[in-house]
């Protein structure tokens, strides 16, 4: 997406500032019209989806974003959207960074009590098998009341997901001061890492110096591998030995002799006066290391050291959906998203970005590619608002190659492509390339999407049996029934930011939804269950008008707490029970009973 500028409106916000430009994002500081609150924007950058980096980072937080929730980590906020973007609350302060530099140091009273904080927010995070792997002064937030707040989770690790960072590069992830040793050398699986970028912080807060020299050269950086690191109280002779204890333990170069979670190293450091110095806390000198680096990091290269492991997730199939030209791109996102829905699949998109030295030729591609892009972005909003959240992987080279590579990396179930341009070809179905090749290859089922379903009620007649065909049709048109339900709540916010003049009408006699409500009548079924369901339905419908009514009178105000208040939970509710209903028909399928009664 283009920078925006001060005015301008995305979705339910308005700009008001632009914060800064990153590697990739723009940040924004916005005011929702809707919520009337003050938020952060971080709006991918407008080449995002041609960089698989910068792609990778942005989904990597997004994905890492929903199982947020502690009081010192930044929240993520889930508002009605329509591009592929992240908003976070905003905090009223400064970064530790900026603490550091204003002061030169921080006292030892205060970074005791950020450091707890900190190490709070770790321990959760490791609970959760998120490892954040870029812990630094620029990425700790102090409020106004010195409460600290974790942010930009770009690069951050969850164990038992695919972790894209490390599959599709060979250089390490991170931020060269503060990087741990096992991070250079391709661990991202090691919760000690964030304890390491800890102990820098820490180490830096109270001396206004790093524990190394500062280098990004990847050979220079390699010496932590080797080399202690320089003694704090080298640079502050003020300060406690055993508090210089606590810190060399936490940048041990071996995960193992580090503390094993986040809370040990914090009770560590609070406790320093309870315990006698020793001969490392006394330590003021730079040391003299002649070990070699073959020598020392052998043992780092086979590190495994991962407390707090859970059992992997169970297998979940797996759908892998190429692209690669808009002309079937629509047709691939809604098999996809079918699969997705009925089977729980998990959802990889493959976008294969081809070479070519010939400048017509890569004229013309950047002009599909262009369009493309816009749509996989489209396609992303959507999956999102069916709660499926695929992964995007970005590949250059040969598209049989590279889809056949992908399908055996992720240990694909199913490959879904779209048909050939050259409909000749398509008739004869494996004649084409790339397909014949790829299905050819014996890697997994290949389906070609060819047809673009309809989101239209599944007839069934009155005298058969439920099937769980006809469950799965229909489980698909509750999904959508509910989308366009959300979507018609986009009409109030482009109401409120001046985008369109008058909502449009959403009578409940033409809704599709009102179809399916007389066909839930006829099942032998929980009635509760159903009255629930007409009458959430009925609500939303009737919240719906009262906005309308009270946008035509000019009752903003009015509008806003509707809103937030009735359509929001009542289009949630409706959801839940729109779910409770297919759990409802996948039983009685399961249990083979007909569950139709007569007229």
């Amino acid at each position: 997406m283009k920078q925006l500028q001060p005015g301008d409106i995305l979705d339910n916000f308005q700009i008001v500032q632009h914060v800064r430009s990153g590697g990739v994002a723009n940040i924004y500081i916005a005011k929702d019209v809707v919520y009337q609150d003050v938020v952060v924007l971080k709006v991918p950058r407008e080449d995002i989806l041609s960089q698989p980096s910068l792609l990778y980072h942005h989904q990597n937080e997004t994905n890492i974003s929903h199982h947020l929730d502690h009081p010192f980590i930044v929240r993520y906020l889930n508002r009605l959207q329509t591009h592929s973007y992240l908003i976070l609350e905003y905090i009223e302060g400064i970064t530790l960074r900026q603490r550091i530099d204003e002061q030169g140091t921080v006292s030892l009273i205060e970074t005791l009590q950020l450091c707890q904080q900190v190490a709070d927010a770790l321990h959760y995070l490791h609970s959760h098998r998120i490892i954040h792997l870029d812990l630094k002064p620029e990425n700790i937030l102090i409020t106004r009341n010195n409460n600290i707040r974790i942010i930009d989770f770009g690069i951050a690790r969850q164990i038992g997901t695919e972790d894209l960072l490390s599959k599709d590069f060979k250089e390490p992830e991170g931020s060269a001061y503060y990087i741990s040793p096992e991070q250079l050398c391709g661990n991202r699986s090691c919760y000690q890492s964030d304890i390491y970028s800890l102990g820098v912080v820490v180490y830096e807060m109270l001396t206004g110096n790093l524990p190394y020299p500062k280098s990004t050269d990847l050979n220079e950086l390699k010496q932590r591998l080797i080399k202690p690191p320089v003694p704090p109280r080298h640079h502050n002779h003020d300060m406690p030995p055993t508090v210089q204890e606590v810190i060399l333990k936490a940048l041990a170069a071996d995960p193992g002799k580090r503390y094993q979670t986040a809370i040990e190293f914090a009770v560590a450091l609070a406790g320093y006066q309870s315990v006698p110095p020793t001969a490392v806390g006394r330590q003021t000198s730079r040391p003299v290391s002649l070990l070699s680096i073959k020598q020392s990091s052998h043992h780092l290269d086979t590190i495994n050291n991962t407390p707090f492991m859970l059992p992997p997730p169970q297998h979940k199939k797996c759908i892998l959906g190429c692209i690669a030209n808009s002309d079937n791109f629509q047709l691939i996102i809604e098999h996809l998203k079918h699969e997705a829905l009925i089977n729980g699949a998990e959802i990889t998109l493959l976008h294969v970005l081809e070479e070519d030295s010939s400048d017509h030729v890569t004229r013309a591609r950047k002009r599909t590619q262009d369009n493309l892009n816009k749509r996989l972005e489209e396609a992303i909003a959507t999956f999102n608002r069916y709660e499926l959240y695929p992964v995007i992987r970005l590949k250059t080279g040969d598209p049989a190659d590279v889809i056949l590579d992908t399908a055996r990396e992720i240990s694909c179930d199913l490959i879904v492509l779209g048909p050939p341009r050259n409909r000749k070809i398509f008739s004869l179905l494996l004649h084409g390339s790339v397909l014949e090749k790829v299905a050819g290859a014996g890697v997994a089922n290949v389906t070609v999407a060819s047809t673009k379903p309809t989101s239209t009620l599944p007839q069934k007649p009155d005298d058969t049996p439920l099937t769980l065909q006809y469950v799965n049709e229909l489980e698909i048109f509750l999904w959508d029934s509910w989308v366009i339900h959300l979507n018609s709540l986009s009409g109030v916010s482009q109401v409120l930011t001046g985008i369109i003049e008058k909502p449009q009408p959403h009578p409940l006699p033409s809704c599709p939804f009102s179809l399916l409500l007389d066909w839930v009548h006829h099942l032998d079924a929980d009635k509760e269950l159903q009255l629930r369901l007409e009458n959430c339905h009925n609500e939303f419908h009737l919240a719906l008008d009262l906005m309308a009514r009270n946008t035509l009178e000019g009752h903003h105000d009015i509008v806003r707490n509707i809103y937030k208040y009735r359509a929001i939970p009542l289009s949630i509710e409706f959801k839940h029970l729109l779910m409770q209903l297919i759990v409802a028909l996948r039983s009685a399928v399961a249990a083979s009973h007909m569950p139709f009664t007569e007229e």
